[in-house]
């Protein structure tokens, strides 16, 4: 069974990068992770500041049809909440589309890409960065006082990345059995209760608004 394919890199550019260099020969649901990762990106072509051996850097690959890729992100967060629940014992909330948050402070982000090949979609490399071990001075230092870790959060360093590795793997499969064939619409309502962004103003450009929904194909509904 391939869907257990875990590989552990001491050191890479970026697992969302390697995934994409090597995804013809990784198989659906192969997993790549690191605590060390030199060049990570979050949306928006924003660089994620590398904390090395602090934090779990992880990328799945996946390969079967998905009928609503573009909720891939809501659904892959959904599953990450669900590992750092079991882990840890922290409620995380979900900033739409796609950051966890803890008292309003981003623990994790997440990065889904599709790739293509001959002009089509082939699959999708879903990538997630957890914040873990750094301290709240690590964050003060580097300007990042909208951050914050398993460790600032609950006093532990989580010491087995392994065991979270195969959690995130866990949880995500779990969404993605039901998510790849049903779409956002089973998991809607798990999504909404733990959504950061409802009843707050928002904004977007130069529209500003109330979320006052997510709806059955994961947009924001936003009332301006």
């Amino acid at each position: 069974n391939m869907m257990r394919e875990m590989l552990f890199l001491e050191e890479t550019s970026g697992t969302n990068a390697y995934c994409r260099a090597h995804f013809d020969e990784l198989a659906d649901g192969a997993v790549v992770y690191s605590t060390n990762q030199t060049n990570g990106r979050g949306r928006l072509g924003r660089t994620w500041l590398n904390a090395p051996g602090h934090a779990l850097y992880y990328s799945q690959v996946i390969k079967r049809p998905l009928v609503n890729p573009a909720c891939l992100p809501l659904a892959a967060s959904l599953g990450v909440e669900d590992a750092l629940e079991r882990m840890y014992g922290i409620a995380a909330q979900i900033k739409w589309p796609n950051d966890l948050l803890l008292n309003g402070r981003k623990l994790a982000g997440i990065l889904c890409e599709g790739i293509m090949r001959d002009g089509s979609i082939a699959g999708y490399i879903f990538g997630v960065g957890i914040n873990l071990s750094q301290s709240e001075a690590f964050f003060e230092r580097n300007g990042l006082e909208h951050a914050t870790s398993v460790f600032v959060e609950t006093g532990e360093k989580p010491r087995d990345i392994g065991a979270l590795a195969l959690a995130v793997t866990e949880g995500v499969s779990a969404v993605l059995s039901c998510f790849a064939t049903e779409g956002f619409a089973p998991l809607r309502g798990e999504y909404r209760v733990r959504c950061v962004n409802l009843l707050r103003e928002v904004s977007s450009g130069d529209v500003r608004g109330v979320a006052t929904d997510v709806d059955l194909e994961g947009r924001l509904v936003v009332r301006t």
